[in-house]
């Protein structure tokens, strides 16, 4: 659950993430699907250079300001990508939301405003 998860990094909303930090190193797409109800978008899938292109954008939000800012919608695409942060698991919405899940249990959590472009392109997820 994306709502109950809390960042380490209490205080801020919104930190800056220096270039060198977002800087990703490898990403691979494993999956993508959806929750229960959310089979209208069975076909939201991303590429890797889609995913790449959403972190170069997304901010990491704390859990109240993803909740009130962004609707979590049911379809989902996960894969695993590096970064001098180390080695994390990631899973991307369709709404514009993210977490990443690093080695060590650390988790972000990431809204992007401005990636309708990559979620909602032909591509990514097909009009019915």
């Amino acid at each position: 659950m994306v709502s109950a998860v809390m960042l380490s990094c209490s205080g801020c909303s919104e930190p800056t993430i220096h270039h060198a930090q977002n800087k990703l190193l490898d990403i691979q797409v494993l999956s993508h699907g959806h929750d229960n109800g959310g089979e209208f978008c069975a076909d939201f899938i991303l590429t890797s250079t889609q995913v790449e292109w959403f972190f170069s954008r997304a901010k990491i939000l704390d859990a109240r300001l993803l909740h009130d800012k962004f609707d979590i919608l049911p379809c989902w695409v996960r894969g695993t990508g590096k970064s001098v942060q180390g080695t994390w698991n990631w899973e991307i919405r369709a709404g514009g939301t993210a977490r990443k899940v690093f080695e060590n249990g650390t988790i972000e959590l990431l809204g992007c405003d401005n990636c309708d472009a990559v979620l909602m392109s032909e591509k990514a997820y097909p009009k019915k």
